[in-house]
């Protein structure tokens, strides 16, 4: 089936972290040429070269969006200079501190939301005047699925959790003002990606219980309550299917959307 894409251009913000990585290998594989943006310049390059492997152009530029306001706005430009447009942008830079209310500080606020929620307005604001005069383009926001409802002990991160509702929110507002234009904006909630922090941890768990890393990620869940219908943590490539959908052809009259990717977790909480 015919995605719509090769030839595109797509700006994808985050693309260090798993998710972000793995969105751009499944656009590579599409022929979509890409402009990355990260904060781990040797992790960056290290997957620009891979996806220039594959014949796909590639633009890398690294920045900390904290200590820099201006390098969302840099990476947008960058880009619309380098490939003469932006037709998707995929916004999945994001910080995670798990730390309970009381412990979590000014300092942790303001640095989750510069992240998680300013950095991808002012991407956002940046790739949109391109997008309205190419005749339009896609959005895809990561949020998270834990928008939903928190579980004391699972998912103690309330400033986390706050900007990402406050994402989710944006998304659809970006989707009424901009939908006229045929800008289409979404938002995906995963859950349980199979990223690094949680591969070392469950298998941990798996060594102490004597069981599969699998099972051990279920047993954790039913603690706090939780049974996903699927018994297993989602590959990230898993995840990044469902980008690749709404930043396609395939997705056309989807908009506004706000898109679980989390294994049926979200209708067992």
């Amino acid at each position: 089936m015919d995605t719509g894409l090769s030839g595109k251009v797509a700006a994808i913000t985050g693309a260090t972290s798993p998710i972000g990585s793995a969105v751009a290998r499944v656009l590579a594989g599409e022929r979509v040429s890409l402009a990355l943006f990260g904060r781990n310049d040797v992790r960056l390059q290290g997957i620009a070269a891979e996806i220039r492997a594959r014949g796909v152009a590639c633009l890398a530029v690294a920045g900390d969006v904290v200590k820099d306001r201006s390098a969302p706005e840099r990476f947008i430009q960058g880009c619309v200079e380098r490939f003469g447009r932006v037709d998707i942008l995929v916004n999945a830079m994001g910080v995670h501190q798990v730390r309970p209310f009381l412990e979590t500080s000014d300092e942790d606020w303001y640095e989750t939301f510069e992240v998680n929620l300013f950095s991808i307005v002012r991407a956002c604001r940046a790739a949109i005047p391109h997008m309205e005069r190419q005749g339009g383009g896609r959005i895809v926001n990561v949020s998270a699925a834990s928008i939903h409802r928190h579980l004391a002990g699972l998912d103690v991160h309330p400033h986390f959790t706050a900007s990402k509702i406050a994402l989710a929110s944006f998304t659809k507002s970006l989707s009424r003002e901009f939908g006229g234009k045929n800008i289409l904006a979404n938002a995906i909630l995963p859950a349980n990606a199979w990223e690094p922090p949680m591969v070392e941890a469950l298998h941990a768990e798996a060594r102490a219980s004597g069981v599969s890393p699998e099972e051990a990620f279920v047993r954790r869940l039913e603690r706090y309550g939780v049974r996903p219908d699927l018994h297993r943590p989602a590959d990230p490539e898993e995840v990044a299917k469902t980008v690749l959908f709404l930043a396609s052809d395939l997705s056309s009259y989807i908009t506004g959307a706000v898109v679980p990717v989390d294994g049926g977790v979200s209708e067992s909480l």
